[in-house]
């Protein structure tokens, strides 16, 4: 009977293993889900323990190369967090007749993971999306499509990764896996709750979200949404949702202490982004649209990227320096904020902009530093001051 606390990590693999049904995934008060057994159901077979990520590590593999890569379509590119890896790969799964499993934000703008098998949702998976994804029972979907004998490509955070690769104990030739290097995960409650109040403020319904909208370029995104009266907000470093998960306080419990850092992945790819690029390829110039860094772990994964090579604009990159610069969180955990218990036990009594607003005070030196760079932005300084800098870094 699976009972690991709060070390688990939500993959849902032990929900989705048992035969008896007796596993439901239910949220904390926190709006993390976490396995729940109806012990009434439950016939101690230990299947949900056999599966746990957590409880059985994987043993990852050494990544055998490294690239930093961008597609060619342009619209994809602005449209995506960073380089657009995403996108070619999918199309390629399903020309060959395969399913794409990726998070996506659906009607109800909630984060979730959905199989697809049409060109025309495979936009769907495209961006960031910084809310821990409802898995329903895309596991048990993944396995009876490679049981078809279809090719499979699964996007998600190393522990789903992990988990999904436990929970299906064979490695399958049609299987493609991507983890994506990320920080931690936001709640869904609290990510429901800033959607709220966002549609109160703006007296509207939302009508399309991206995380890492490039108003600004790459490195200045901001979480963009479009609401049904046409009108639009973004903002980044002073967004009350964005200054949570920025400064770290609402992850996951299990986020802070990671069972799945350290460049070797179980997956065939593992993806993060290229902030600097020029320090560890041949790119001459960052052209502020944003580059991908890709691990590639196997050899399925390399002859895959490969066969796809010429919808990417690729440069061969130092592995070490590629994580060096832009791999921070490969390697490292996310460091636990003492107030992150507060901040949840707030959220739970307030509305987000009064939970933020008391630990983490957006103050009026924020708000005239974000419209300084964007008016910089719309003036063509920005980034010349961002040279600027960097000269001046490099000099001290």
């Amino acid at each position: 009977m699976i009972s690991i606390g709060e070390k688990c990590c939500g993959c849902t693999a032990c929900y989705a293993i048992c035969k008896k049904k007796c596993i439901n995934m239910l949220p904390n008060d926190e709006g993390f889900l976490y396995p729940v057994v109806d012990v009434k159901k439950c016939v101690n077979c230990g299947l949900c323990d056999k599966v746990c990520p957590i409880e059985n590590n994987i043993q990852g593999v050494s990544p055998i190369r490294s690239v930093v890569l961008r597609t060619k379509v342009e619209e994809d590119v602005l449209n995506s967090a960073s380089g657009g890896f995403s996108i070619p790969l999918a199309n390629y799964v399903i020309k060959n007749g395969g399913v794409v499993c990726g998070a996506i934000i659906n009607e109800k703008h909630e984060v979730q993971h959905k199989l697809i098998d049409n060109y025309e949702d495979i936009n769907l998976i495209r961006g960031s999306k910084y809310v821990q994804s409802y898995m329903n029972n895309c596991f048990q979907e993944i396995k009876n499509k490679i049981v078809e004998g279809k090719k499979v490509l699964f996007f998600g955070t190393p522990c789903q990764v992990y988990g999904l690769k436990k929970y299906l104990n064979y490695d399958y030739d049609n299987l493609i896996t991507v983890d994506l290097v990320c920080k931690g995960v936001a709640s869904p409650k609290l990510w429901e709750k800033y959607l709220n109040y966002r549609e109160e403020k703006q007296q509207s319904k939302v009508d399309y979200i991206n995380f890492r909208k490039k108003n600004r370029g790459y490195h200045s995104a901001d979480l963009e949404i479009k609401f049904k009266n046409s009108s639009v907000y973004a903002k980044n470093k002073t967004d009350f949702f964005m200054r949570s998960y920025i400064n770290s306080i609402c992850m996951r419990k299990s986020c802070y202490q990671c069972n799945f850092k350290g460049k070797d992945r179980c997956s065939d790819f593992t993806i993060f982004d290229a902030w600097n690029a020029t320090k560890y390829t041949s790119l001459k110039k960052d052209d502020d649209k944003g580059y991908t860094n890709v691990l590639i772990h196997t050899n399925k994964g390399n002859e895959i990227l490969n066969e796809i090579s010429n919808m990417y604009k690729i440069y061969e990159s130092d592995i070490s320096k590629a994580i060096f610069y832009d791999g921070v969180m490969v390697d490292n955990q996310t460091e636990y904020m003492k107030q992150r218990e507060k901040f949840y036990e707030l959220l739970n009594q307030k509305k987000i902009d009064e939970t933020v607003q008391i630990l983490l005070p957006i103050k009026t030196i924020d708000v005239f530093m974000e419209l300084i760079k964007k008016i910089l932005y719309k003036l063509g300084l920005l980034n010349l001051i961002k040279k600027l800098k960097e000269g001046l870094n490099g000099k001290n």
